[in-house]
């Protein structure tokens, strides 16, 4: 068996009966883990991600963190600052977090 993982958006056939290559698909669809090294996909066989990013920024958090159980970005990386808050209305304390590991 092989599995392959796409946005929906990736999955429509064109006028012409094809179906669109990756590039064509427009945005890629981000997977944020906030499960640090816990976040694991077992196959037994194939996987193939297409147009997907997963984004473990938000696993700089402890443990207990309120934002860990929220359904919003918590961190980003930004060049030359490193892992800043994602949101100014938030404290999530992400640098310092990312500074303590």
């Amino acid at each position: 068996m092989n599995l392959t993982i796409k946005p929906l958006s990736c999955d429509h056939v064109t006028a012409r009966g094809n179906i669109p290559a990756p590039e064509q698909c427009g945005d890629r669809v981000t997977i944020f883990n906030k499960m640090r090294e816990r976040f694991e996909i077992q196959m037994q066989f194939a996987m193939k991600l297409e147009n997907i990013t997963i984004d473990s920024a938000d696993s700089v958090l402890p443990f207990g963190s309120p934002c860990l159980s929220e359904y919003r970005q918590c961190c980003k990386h930004v060049p030359d600052l490193g892992i800043v808050n994602f949101s100014p209305k938030f404290n999530d304390s992400c640098a310092s977090n990312f500074t303590a590991l």
